[in-house]
């Protein structure tokens, strides 16, 4: 049998557990900022004010000449 080894965060020296918690830190509020623009995201397209702000889209026909819809 080996002996117990304590646990990886337990040998972790105190700089190195700080640096873990801020790279944990940085990865949780990626995960947030994700979040809230996705959550926006699907918000902006169900608000119907918006699809009324959008201009006329140029289409071009086969002749490269642009007509306006």
């Amino acid at each position: 049998m080996t002996p117990e080894r304590p646990s990886l965060w337990r040998r972790l020296g105190p700089a190195e557990r700080a640096f873990a918690l801020l790279i944990v830190a940085v990865a949780i509020g990626g995960v947030l900022l994700i979040a809230d623009g996705l959550y926006l995201k699907a918000k902006a397209e169900q608000s119907p004010a918006l699809h009324s702000l959008h201009a006329p889209v140029a289409k071009s026909d086969e002749n490269g000449s642009i007509e306006t819809a």
